[in-house]
């Protein structure tokens, strides 16, 4: 009747040896308690040893959660873990799930979908563990997409000082984030993303600084060459 996350937190930091061991363990577990605790599964998560457990065991776990979850705060996290595993199918299923909704809510369900991806700076890097949404492809469709609910238009401009951030100015900053990691991937992909952007971005003022950015992705993969 008492927490015990704690013990599997001793055991993600402190004794990585024991991991492949108890995966299997952990596997069962996770599938038999579909109401498990958020830290828990935090926790179990990374114990579980990618060696053992195909990426797809993750991506299937997300959507049979999603069937049965009716709290919109776990849809969120197993959005998260979907498209961290399986961005390929994970991403449409964000971009239908969103489009259901009014403006409002969408924005906010945006908003709180980035952050659990990325994290908000003060958080263990959100419900990121495999990253395979880390290409250039599905970087840009994200950003994109955040960009579509998260609108420049409300984004906070803050003039220094003391202050406490929102979730609207994390979550302005995890968009930024999007564009950060492709910027810096190097190759003719990223190249034709952000030339891509200069012309279609979805903030016109942005434009000229994709277009830079273009340049200097060129120069550099020039000069690596």
């Amino acid at each position: 009747d008492k927490p015990m996350h704690y013990i599997l937190q001793d055991i993600v930091y402190h004794a990585p040896w024991l991991h492949s061991q108890i995966t299997p363990r952990i596997k069962q577990w996770i599938e038999e308690n579909s109401d498990a605790n958020w830290k828990m599964l935090r926790h179990c998560f990374r114990i579980l040893d990618v060696e053992q457990i195909p990426l797809e065991w993750f991506s299937s776990l997300a959507q049979l959660r999603l069937v049965t979850s009716d709290r919109i705060e776990d849809s969120i996290k197993w959005y998260a873990v979907w498209v961290d595993t399986a961005p390929e199918t994970g991403i449409p299923a964000v971009k239908s799930w969103l489009s259901e909704m009014n403006a409002n809510a969408a924005s906010e369900a945006a908003q709180q979908f980035i952050l659990q991806l990325l994290g908000d700076g003060r958080m263990e890097g959100g419900w990121v563990y495999y990253q395979k949404f880390k290409s250039v492809a599905y970087l840009t469709e994200l950003y994109i997409l955040m960009y579509q609910y998260i609108c420049i238009e409300d984004d906070i401009a803050r003039t220094g000082g003391v202050y406490s951030p929102t979730m609207r100015d994390d979550a302005q900053q995890a968009r930024s984030s999007l564009f950060n990691l492709i910027a810096v991937i190097p190759g003719n992909d990223t190249y034709v993303a952000l030339m891509e952007l200069s012309r279609s971005h979805p903030g016109e003022g942005h434009r000229p600084r994709m277009l830079k950015q273009a340049r200097n992705r060129a120069e550099q993969d020039s000069d690596d060459a």
